[in-house]
């Protein structure tokens, strides 16, 4: 009865006195505790599958890019082996390939 009392009271205030910020703040509660759960994992299932997915564009992009640089070796008939890039600097060169999506710059 005493629940029912303060509920009442809290309509009879109106809206100036704090009962819509009252009520948003127990819904907003309330939602939070149904739906908190789901979309917690929600996101990380999404996050996931975006992590997954950029990956497999990486690995596209520098297969590609293997491709392209085999077909540049064989269309000039460069003899012999070429020059290896350093280690360190070859890195950054694969990783910035891997990023791209223009494949012109590539």
């Amino acid at each position: 009865m005493e629940d029912e009392n303060r509920r009442l009271s809290v309509f009879d205030q109106g809206l100036d006195a704090g009962a819509t910020k009252e009520l948003i703040k127990k819904l907003s509660e309330a939602i939070a505790t149904i739906f908190g759960p789901a979309a917690t994992e929600f996101g990380e299932w999404f996050g996931a599958r975006v992590r997954s997915r950029r990956a497999l564009w990486e690995v596209e992009n520098t297969l590609a890019t293997v491709d392209k640089v085999d077909a540049i070796l064989k269309q000039r008939t460069i003899e012999g082996k070429p020059i290896p890039i350093p280690p360190r600097q070859a890195i950054q060169i694969l990783e910035a390939i891997t990023r791209e999506d223009e494949p012109s710059i590539q």
